[in-house]
């Protein structure tokens, strides 16, 4: 087991850093961390939320990298609705409305390369137990059908 470590940040391969980063930057609201060219064709273009421990790395020199191959970006957040306002407001589309499921809040969107994003508003255990409480007896994940219905 690896022990001590974190995620510092996440290759997304795009198709147009500029595109990508007017996205990132200018939509989303993220700081742009780097952006410059360390060798011929190899430009580091790093975005983050503010103060997010994690960066997505904006990248486009890998063939085998494809944009919007197999990932998600997951956005934890804390106000889905109104994130959701804000972006559709700015012309996005969301393939996933904002969506109540028994972990949380979730909804669905994508970068200009195809990328999902999906915001999570993580809901509290103690609410979730509130909801899973509250569905059928045979529907809860820790309750057997044959166990006696009270």
């Amino acid at each position: 087991m690896i022990e001590r470590v974190q995620v510092e940040s996440v290759s997304v391969p795009v198709s147009d850093q500029d595109q990508a980063k007017e996205f990132y930057v200018d939509t989303l609201g993220f700081e742009l961390l780097v952006d410059n060219t360390w060798r011929e064709g190899m430009r580091w273009s790093e975005v983050a939320p503010q103060n997010s421990a994690t960066s997505l790395m904006l990248v486009t020199w890998s063939a085998c990298m494809l944009p919007s191959m197999y990932r998600v970006i997951v956005l934890a957040a804390d106000d889905i609705q109104a994130i959701h306002e804000e972006l559709v407001a700015k012309d996005i589309y969301f393939e996933l409305p904002s969506t109540e499921t028994p972990r949380g809040t979730q909804a669905m969107f994508r970068d200009p390369d195809g990328n999902p994003l999906l915001l999570w508003e993580h809901q509290s255990c103690t609410s979730r137990m509130r909801h899973l409480r509250n569905q059928p007896l045979g529907t809860r994940p820790w309750v057997s059908g044959r166990e006696r219905r009270v």
